[in-house]
């Protein structure tokens, strides 16, 4: 058999689960031409497929280093990277890709996952945005962007960052839709940034969606209290009382 039919070879070994074969066949292929980018990529995704990621990202760096603008190469690295426990280097990985495909969902996917594993949520969300614009009706991407909004107003609000924090929970409230905890979660954010007005309005629509909740009325009525209306505010407070006595 020629290079050609030895690849296909290796090719339909690797796709029937044959790891052991394939590897005897990819090393074959190598030595005869240690240059062949899609034979180094295929033993990179054998390896990692087996749990050699470090091996696994190396073999895929070389065919990278022949071929520096093929996507896929560099999205499989950025997956053996991360697998090796080097995020970073991955990230870099899957940037790449991402410049050489803009559309690749799978890229997009895969680089925002990775992001909201390392905390940073808001490019993660960014990611998911792109993703979700692309593809409108892909609903693991909505939720991953829900997710991320989440995350992205608790860490703001966390971190004091209160401005930021308002604007992921309004922007995942236009997203998901009328919910109580995003209503509260938004209506403590203006709190926190002197917009009791605002803060008013978003608790009473919690409490339309979660009238007994004892929290939601207790904030509300603080928030009366500084607006300086204070016979709706003590009529909050004897609500959160009755609901939860133990509340103060």
């Amino acid at each position: 058999m020629n290079f050609a039919q030895r690849y296909r070879k290796a090719l339909n070994l690797h796709r029937a689960g044959r790891h052991t074969e394939t590897e005897a066949c990819y090393r074959e292929l190598l030595a005869e031409n240690p240059r062949h980018a899609d034979t180094l990529h295929l033993l990179g995704i054998l390896y990692h497929q087996t749990g050699r990621h470090a091996e696994a990202a190396n073999l895929i760096a070389k065919a990278v280093a022949i071929d520096p603008r093929n996507a896929d190469y560099l999205n499989n690295q950025g997956l053996a990277l991360r697998a090796a426990g080097q995020p970073e280097a991955a990230l870099a990985s899957y940037r790449k890709a991402m410049q050489l495909a803009p559309q690749d969902a799978e890229i997009h996917t895969n680089l925002g996952s990775l992001y909201q594993e390392l905390g940073r949520f808001e490019e993660a969300a960014g990611c998911f945005r792109r993703l979700l614009h692309g593809n409108p009706k892909d609903l693991d991407a909505w939720n991953a962007l829900c997710f991320a909004l989440q995350s992205l107003g608790n860490q703001c609000h966390a971190a004091g960052q209160f401005r930021q924090a308002e604007a992921a929970y309004e922007e995942l409230i236009e997203l998901a839709g009328k919910h109580a905890h995003l209503y509260y979660n938004l209506a403590n954010a203006q709190r926190e940034l002197g917009k009791p007005a605002e803060a008013a309005d978003n608790y009473r629509k919690a409490l339309k969606l979660k009238p007994e909740d004892a929290d939601i009325h207790n904030n509300l009525g603080n928030v009366l209290r500084e607006l300086g209306r204070l016979e709706e505010a003590i009529a909050c407070y004897e609500k959160a009382l009755q609901l939860n006595p133990r509340l103060y």
